[in-house]
């Protein structure tokens, strides 16, 4: 459409183009798709995150039961050598008890009941050995494991050490990983949104007339806009005024009166539309 340009009732002034909202929404969608990729991929990560922190937490249960093993039968041990200990002990000191015996049986000084003390102490002793081997056959009955040593437990420890550091950095994984899935979920509602408000938008324009035609056969007086501007709604793009509806006071001079008659052909031009000419009765 251009200034003074003759229009027809209906005539098609404007058509919209929808190409930029879908493109736009083509662009959301792609945007929408890889925000869900992210989470996916995010969510994924916290399942691995997970599952390796559970094998570290299986490798540190692992590993404390060895050490709480290896510590159990080092124990028993010490206990079996502390009883064994005794045991020596008492036969040592049953022995020295059976010398003074003899010692003692043949001197004829020595006053009986000299003899019946360490006659007393040897049979005491043999009642504590008697004790100590049973004691020492429960320990051994008991103990399901041997061969362990000192070395062997600082190993264990240092084992469960290890599995900690694993558990603390398999855990760190995992908070990491949920904090990246809560800022993905954040972007596909974003993305989501926009998608929405831009689907909203274009659903409307869709939805509404796209064209704009002429409700009465006139002139065009104004064009506000050209091809490919971007308008908003209530704009102002085009101005037609109805040729027939026109009403102008003329003078006229007296030369020029004789030649007017009623209803005749004229055509009329204004200074505030320069190039228009409108015709006129």
């Amino acid at each position: 459409m251009v200034e003074g340009q003759t229009v027809d009732q209906g005539q098609v002034l404007v058509k919209a183009d929808s190409k930029d909202w879908e493109n736009r929404v083509n662009t959301l969608k792609h945007q929408l798709d890889s925000a869900k990729a992210n989470l996916v991929q995010t969510q994924t990560s916290v399942v691995n995150a997970q599952s390796n922190l559970a094998t570290m937490q299986y490798n540190l249960a692992t590993a404390q039961a060895n050490l709480d093993a290896a510590q159990y039968n080092l124990q028993a041990q010490q206990d079996i050598k502390a009883v064994q200990d005794k045991i020596d002990n008492a036969n040592i000191q049953m022995q020295q008890a059976k010398v003074f015996l003899q010692q003692s049986l043949m001197d004829p000084a020595v006053k009986g009941d000299v003899i019946t003390y360490w006659n007393q102490t040897i049979a005491r002793y043999q009642a504590d050995i008697v004790s100590y081997q049973k004691d020492l056959l429960d320990l051994k009955t008991t103990l399901p494991i041997v061969g362990f040593s000192m070395t062997d437990i600082t190993t264990k420890q240092a084992q469960v050490q290890q599995a900690q550091n694993g558990i603390a950095q398999a855990q760190a994984g995992v908070d990491l990983a949920k904090k990246n899935i809560e800022s993905a979920q954040a972007n596909v509602i974003v993305s989501q949104n926009a998608v929405d408000d831009a689907q909203a938008a274009l659903t409307e324009e869709q939805n509404g007339a796209q064209q704009i035609t002429s409700p009465i056969k006139g002139i065009v007086t104004r064009v506000n806009v050209k091809q490919g501007d971007i308008v908003q709604r209530n704009t102002n793009i085009i101005e037609i005024a109805d040729a027939e509806k026109f009403e102008a006071n003329v003078m006229v001079s007296e030369r020029d009166v004789t030649s007017l008659t009623i209803g005749g052909q004229s055509s009329v031009a204004f200074d505030a539309l320069p190039g228009l000419i409108f015709p006129a009765k």
